[in-house]
């Protein structure tokens, strides 16, 4: 399997996910689960809705370039 730019950009992207849900946890001193698990699903739902209008025409865009060579 080859590895494109784009399989780069998702690495990043999921490590920017796991990464600013661990810094909100630590960062606020999170104990109880429930509150754990609804911010992350909140980080989760900016993310996702960050990466659909954001970085996925720029993929595409960047994809369809790398198609022409």
């Amino acid at each position: 399997m080859r590895l494109s730019l784009k399989d780069g950009w998702m690495l990043l992207y999921h490590y920017g996910i796991v990464l600013s849900g661990a810094y909100v946890v630590w960062f606020y001193e999170v104990e109880d689960r429930t509150m754990v698990l609804a911010v992350t699903l909140a980080l989760a739902i900016i993310w996702t809705a960050y990466f659909r209008f954001r970085m996925a025409p720029t993929l595409a865009w960047a994809e369809e370039r790398e198609d022409e060579r």
